[in-house]
This record gives structure tokens, C-alpha cells and sequence, in this order.
């Protein structure tokens, strides 16, 4: 030390004190904005004045729905402060980032991040179906101050959201200065929710609306059917009276079945050849059971099964009807396609299995194709306790079929036998756009009242048969795969608009004279 110099000693020294200094400074600084008054959030304000208690110190409780039971969210809402002594007043909540990050009521409080990007905004509402035909305004990112006899409450709605992208959740916070306040409050709201459900009773359908990003959310639409008698349902002999029995029968002994140790959960599956009336007998069902929810699963939302299975027990008595579900319950050794889905077959199971023995639910499983369906479902009692071929029409349902799809008309034909004959082997549907078309032709031909004879009746089958033959002629250039629908026990038979080819050919042969 004694041999260095005197400049470097200096040095050394005012570095030493450069480093206190800094080190001094720096706490003055952190006591200066730890002791300065930070800017308190508007909501933060607001609420703590609704309360009349610092909010900081009062319990959030919460609680997360399917964004589906947004309608009914609201519903209850609306009942809850409508009765005596209860209102409220809205605040919307506006921020650049809301829809981007899991915001919750708690973040409306925070000082500095929300005094600089959370503040008061307009009330937001987003219209969703309530029946058909029907919506209803329903709040999003908006906070409600409630005024309930002495107590007070804030209550937050919010979507859910991450990255800007939509959960499918909706989820409801609740502040109050008494935690049992707030849950009360929430108890109220789950029983409001059941009383007045706007699903219940209805024939609906649960679908993924148009949402960016892997996050969809779900949608409700409400699905309205022609009135369909039993008399419109032309089956085999016996087939819809057995079909009645396991629905009617059961719901009307139900309470007795319960108590007897029985229980309600039923499956039934319809299968059988394109066209046939397995959807038009379901359309029957939920004609006939008004007061049981119908919620109607098609191909394109077969994954969807979870959400559909647990709106139905939450509305029992109810009717879940999943079409064509060969396309989830493929035999599960199948090579090609099947193994992607058993997450899917495995799902319908476990939902099955799982339904408590109360519940009231009727699972209608209806499928073109059973020849591929897995054993463990539709071969397994409890699951599946009815199967019933929906198959092509005999003879004597062939005349209640052309007299139904007749009615409307006059039918000036005479004798219906060469064409109940004629039409041995065609689907229902076949003979409804037969007559449609036949009825076409005569309207073309006169004004007034629709008069289909019996050349109508051949020119429109002609028509029909010929483009049958012309497809079913290009698709044996095919490979054979294409057009193909094989059946239970038989090779591939070619079909088109519900009928076999080789019918299709004898409906172009002239009739015997």
C-alpha cells in the first residue's frame, strides 16, 4: 500500500464514497414512494364506499359456470333483484388488457395497476338465445352493486378468458365485508338458476360458436319441430309401441321404480338404413314428452358429449339424443379411424355408467351403421337397454306412408297397389320427395287445388329412379369402397337417396299392364 501512488489511493476512496452515496440515495428514494400517497383505484373508491368498509379487507368468493348457462346466469340475476328491497346499480369495467388476461375482482382493487389501466366504463351486455325465436340481454365485464335489506354485496361477471382468447367458462365473484353474505348470495343464485331455466322443457342443441384460437366456446340453439302425432310415426308393427313403453312407461312409474330400488337412466338405440324414421321417431318422443329437456348431439359436435350429458342431469327428467354415434363408437380393434376416438367411446361410456340411479335421463343412440358398433355399448344391458331396427317399410306401411305424405293433396290415383307394389324396398324419405315431386308436377299443370294423378305419380318415380341409376352407374366405375353401404350380414349394397341400385332399375321398368 505504501508503494502506491497517491492518485490511486484518491481513487479508491471517491469510488468508496460514490458507492455510499448511491446506496443512501437509493433509500431515500424507496422511503419517498413508500411514504407518497399512490393513486387509489376507482373501483377500489367505489366499492369500499357501497360497502362502507375498506373492500382490501372484505372476502371475494367466487364461483365458475359453463358459458352456456350464461342465459340462466342472468336470469337468476335479474329474479334476485327484482324482489322486494333488493336492486342494484351496474358499472361497466373498461381496460385495454381485460380480454387478454384472467382478470378478476380483486384486480379492480389493486392501487397502481388499476388506478392506470382499470377504470369505469359502460355497462357491456352480449344478446344470447332465451327460447326460440327469443334472447336476452346479459351482462359482461360489469360489476353490480347490490343493496340487500341491511346488506351489501359486489358482484362481477366476467367471461373467461386467456390471451385474448375465449375458455368457455363465465365466472361470477362476489364481494361483501361477511363472507356468509356472499355465499348466501350465491346460493340464491344456484337455486334461481334451476327455478327458472330457460333450457328446461325445450328441444335444444349444444354447439361450439365461432371463437379464435383453441378455446372455443359453446352455444345454445333452441330447435322447434313440427307437431308430429303417432299417427305421423309409420314403423313396423310394434316397434314404436315397445319404443313407447321403455320412455312413457317408465317416467310414469317413476317415483315408484325409485322406491323399489329400480333405477331411471334408460338407453335406447334406433338403427337401421338411411331415412328410415330413427330421427323422425325422436322428433316424436320430444313431441310427446313436453316436459322432459331434449338436448339433440349431432356428428359434428360429438365431443361435446360432457357438457350435453351434464346440462341433462341437471334438468331431469331428460333426453339426450346422440346421432349417428358409429362415428365415436366404432368397435374399438377397428384399423382405421377407431383408435383416434376411443377418448371419445370411452367418454359416452363412463357418462352412461355414471348417471345416478335418479336420474331420470333417456339416452337415444341412433346410428346407420351397428354393424360397427362397439360391444361394450350397444351389446351391454344398462347402456343400452332397447335396440330396435328402424328398417325399410313393408307393404301395408308403404300406403300409410304415400296417404301421409299425400295429405294436402288429392290424390286422384285409384288404386294405390301398383305403386305400393312398385316401391318395394325404398326408405320413407324416398316416398316423401317421391310425392313432393309428384305434387310439383301438378301445380306446374293447373292453378287452384293441387290434383296429383296417376301420371304425376309415374313421372315423378321416373325421375327420381333415373338419377338414382345415373349415380349408382358412376359410382360401379368407382372403387368398390365408393357409394357402399354395407349391411348386417350381406355384401356391399350401392345406394342412392336411401335406395339399393338394383331397385333403383326396377323402378325405371314400365309397370305390368
Amino acid at each position: 500500500m505504501a508503494d502506491q501512488p497517491e492518485a490511486a489511493l484518491d481513487g479508491e476512496a471517491n469510488a468508496t464514497e460514490a458507492a455510499r452515496f448511491a446506496a443512501l440515495f437509493k433509500e431515500f428514494l424507496e422511503r419517498a414512494v413508500y411514504a407518497a400517497p399512490g393513486r387509489e383505484a376507482p373501483f377500489h373508491r367505489i366499492i369500499s364506499e357501497h360497502l362502507g368498509t375498506d373492500a382490501l379487507a372484505c372476502p371475494v368468493v367466487g364461483r365458475t359456470f359453463q358459458g352456456i348457462e350464461h342465459v340462466n346466469l342472468q336470469g337468476a340475476l335479474d329474479h334476485y333483484v327484482a324482489a322486494a328491497g333488493r336492486s342494484w346499480d351496474l358499472r361497466g369495467v373498461t381496460s385495454p388488457n381485460k380480454r387478454f388476461m384472467q382478470m378478476g375482482l380483486s384486480d379492480l382493487l389493486a392501487d397502481e395497476r388499476a388506478a392506470a389501466v382499470i377504470q369505469v366504463g359502460p355497462v357491456e351486455y352480449t344478446e344470447l338465445p332465451s327460447g326460440p325465436g327469443e334472447t336476452r340481454p346479459c351482462l359482461e365485464w360489469s360489476l353490480g352493486l347490490i343493496v340487500d335489506g341491511a346488506d351489501r354485496l359486489g358482484v362481477f361477471v366476467r367471461t373467461g378468458q386467456q390471451g385474448g382468447m375465449a375458455t368457455g367458462e363465465l365466472h361470477l365473484e362476489v364481494i361483501a365485508a361477511d363472507r356468509a353474505v356472499a355465499t348466501a348470495f350465491l346460493a340464491a343464485i344456484d337455486e334461481l338458476m334451476v327455478a327458472h331455466n330457460v333450457f328446461r322443457g325445450r328441444v335444444i342443441s349444444i354447439g361450439r360458436t365461432e371463437q379464435r384460437g383453441p378455446f372455443p366456446g359453446l352455444g345454445i340453439e333452441f330447435l322447434e319441430f313440427d307437431r308430429i302425432g303417432r299417427n305421423d310415426v309409420v314403423l313396423a308393427e310394434g316397434v314404436l309401441d315397445r319404443v313407447e313403453r321403455h320412455c312413457f312407461g317408465i317416467a310414469r312409474h317413476a317415483q315408484r321404480l325409485v322406491d323399489a330400488g329400480r333405477h331411471l337412466r334408460r338407453g335406447i338405440l334406433l338403427y337401421g338404413p338411411p331415412g328410415t324414421g330413427k330421427t323422425h321417431t325422436v322428433r316424436y318422443l320430444a313431441a310427446e314428452m313436453p316436459e322432459r329437456t331434449t338436448i339433440i348431439v349431432t356428428a359434428a359436435d360429438l365431443g361435446l358429449l360432457s357438457s350435453s350429458f351434464a346440462l341433462a342431469r341437471k334438468l331431469s327428467p331428460s333426453m339426450v339424443v346422440l346421432e349417428d354415434v358409429d362415428l365415436i363408437a366404432e368397435e374399438r380393434t377397428m384399423p382405421f379411424g377407431a383408435q383416434g376416438r376411443l377418448p371419445l367411446l370411452f367418454g359416452l361410456l363412463n357418462e352412461l355408467d355414471g348417471l345416478p340411479a335418479d336420474c331420470d335421463l333417456i339416452a337415444v343412440l341412433t346410428t346407420n351403421r351397428a354393424d360397427l358398433l362397439e360391444p361394450a355399448l350397444a351389446a351391454r344391458p344398462g347402456r343400452i337397454d332397447l335396440a330396435l331396427e328402424v328398417g325399410l317399410p313393408g307393404a301395408d306401411q308403404r300406403r300409410r306412408l304415400i296417404e301421409l305424405y299425400g295429405r294436402g293433396l288429392l290424390l286422384d290415383v285409384g288404386d294405390l297397389a301398383p305403386f305400393v307394389e312398385r316401391t318395394d324396398g325404398v326408405s320413407p324419405a324416398f316416398i316423401k320427395e317421391w310425392l313432393r315431386r309428384a305434387a310439383a308436377l301438378a301445380a306446374d299443370r293447373a292453378e287452384g287445388p293441387i290434383v296429383v294423378t296417376g301420371p304425376d305419380l309415374e313421372s315423378a318415380l321416373a325421375e327420381l329412379s333415373e338419377a338414382g341409376a345415373a349415380l349408382a352407374g358412376m359410382l360401379a366405375r368407382a372403387p368398390a369402397s365408393a357409394g357402399a353401404f354395407p349391411t348386417m350380414g350381406s355384401g356391399p349394397v350401392r345406394m342412392f337417396g336411401n335406395v339399393p341400385e338394383e331397385i333403383l332399375r326396377r323402378l325405371q321398368q314400365p309397370p305390368a299392364r
